[in-house]
């Protein structure tokens, strides 16, 4: 009886009737149709390749340049979320990213399809906007279990792509464009369509006329010298992981070292003039407020437990199904079905992690999560290939759950610290989550998985420390007009 009372408030949240549960529906959906067209092109690759001649460097170019720019984009994103509201905000993004890839499908030359990957980086941006209308149409108490159902449900969509897109680039094949043409080109104007359909399913709050823009949505507002020394930290790391993807590129042969100096240089400004703006932004002025203050020690908690949860989920889905071809002498196909295992968690994990977020202390729920992420790393280091294939999967989708449900916790914290900025922050925190899968995708070839594994291990270890030491400041309640 226990487990069905504590599984309540999953339930009643799926089941939510009327503008509450159309909102979170199409939202969800919204966010499952970014995730197909962000990664929609990787299972087609290989038709794009045979097609266009690309070689080996150039589809890993693709790939690397996917994701390079979605840090900034969510940042970016996460500022118009709290200026325009959440509703436009979703449709420009699935607008855009429908054009964006609807383009990608008539492209005929490398240059022109690594242009369009590159600005592919604002699709990815999507999580964030949801983020902040589960936020606004959510009580307290379901608020984690929301997030967790949105965030879960919507990541299907990478998966759904893998299954969907090629079955269709296959039946489409034979006209005058190629199949991989005519399945992504479906999918970029179906989410154009959509997002003009979600401009008018849903709106931005409860309440007409109760979405609180921010009224200077830049920057976040600092309580003192310790806050702002943080931000500008966690700044230097979006900079630092573009400096990486330029340092990935050299090393793809895709960017020559000549070029690649200017750019760094570049990046390395483009810091210091931020620092300075934000600096700026926390004085007041005549006709200029000093923005609203946010607790950065947590965002910057937050930031960094996403950056070791979703993090690593990009980098494993990335490199196992290779590593467990060679491991257990699989096929492509068997070995993806093994790795497949992260995407089947993803639906369960991240609503379980708000359940016990919304049910307890969010700083123990976290915890726990990243102690489960910790030991969970540590016994998949230790897999030998002498182990049975279907020990390795449950092993994986074992570690898969601790890792969904960090990240459910995770973004069950995040709407509560200040919700007229919920969009900012959660551009901040999820733009981590791709720093992290830079990281620990560039470490790969320098370690090898099994110390990989266990490199990420120590992280969650030592955010668990930091966690358990109470230097975290605890939620404060939620201002009142939510």
């Amino acid at each position: 009886m226990a487990l069905p009372r504590m599984l309540a408030p999953l339930a009643e949240v799926l089941a939510a009737r009327g503008p509450q549960g159309r909102v979170l529906h199409a939202t969800w959906f919204a966010f499952f149709l970014v995730f197909l067209l962000w990664f929609g092109h990787a299972p087609l690759l290989p038709a794009i390749r045979a097609e266009l001649g690309l070689s080996d460097a150039q589809v890993a170019g693709l790939m690397v340049l996917n994701v390079a720019l979605t840090p900034f984009a969510r940042v970016l994103v996460g500022m118009l979320t709290d200026r325009l509201g959440p509703r436009r905000t979703y449709a420009l993004v699935l607008v855009t990213g429908g054009l964006l890839t609807v383009a990608f499908a008539l492209a005929r030359d490398f240059t022109i399809l690594a242009s369009l990957r590159l600005a592919s980086g604002v699709i990815g941006a999507g999580f964030v906007v949801g983020i902040r209308m589960i936020g606004e149409w959510f009580p307290r108490e379901r608020l984690g279990v929301a997030e967790g159902i949105y965030g879960g449900f919507g990541n299907a969509g990478s998966a759904a792509g893998a299954l969907i897109l090629p079955g269709l680039a296959l039946l489409a094949a034979g006209g005058g464009l190629a199949g991989w043409r005519i399945a992504l080109a479906a999918a970029g104007l179906v989410a154009m369509a959509y997002g003009l359909l979600y401009l008018w399913l849903v709106r931005d709050a409860p309440r007409p006329g109760g979405f609180r823009a921010a009224r200077r949505a830049t920057v976040l507002g600092v309580r003192d010298a310790t806050d702002l020394r943080l931000y500008t930290l966690l700044l230097l790391g979006l900079y630092a992981a573009l400096g990486l993807v330029t340092w990935r590129l050299t090393t793809l042969g895709l960017l020559s070292p000549t070029a690649a100096i200017p750019l760094l240089l570049l990046l390395a400004l483009l810091w210091i003039l931020d620092v300075a703006r934000i600096r700026r932004a926390q004085r007041p002025a005549p006709g200029r407020p000093a923005p609203e203050p946010v607790d950065m020690r947590t965002v910057a908690l937050l930031a960094l437990s996403y950056a070791v949860c979703f993090g690593s989920e990009l980098a494993l889905v990335s490199f196992l199904p290779t590593r467990f071809a060679e491991m257990f002498e699989l096929s492509p196909v068997a070995a993806g079905v093994l790795a497949a295992a992260f995407a089947l968690a993803n639906p369960l994990g991240r609503p379980l992690g708000g359940l016990f977020a919304d049910l307890g202390d969010r700083r123990t729920a976290l915890t726990l999560m990243l102690l489960g992420i910790a030991a969970g790393y540590v016994l998949l280091a230790r897999l030998d290939p002498s182990w049975p294939p279907v020990v390795a999967w449950l092993l994986v989708f074992g570690c898969a759950l601790w890792v969904m449900a960090a990240e459910g916790a995770v973004f069950a914290w995040v709407p509560r610290l200040h919700p007229r900025a919920t969009g900012r922050i959660a551009g901040l925190v999820g733009a981590y989550g791709n720093i992290g899968a830079v990281v620990f995708l560039g470490l790969y070839p320098l370690l090898g998985m099994a110390d990989l594994l266990l490199v990420i291990a120590l992280l969650a270890a030592a955010l668990v420390a930091v966690l358990v030491g109470g230097r975290a400041a605890t939620p404060a309640p939620a201002p009142a007009g939510r």
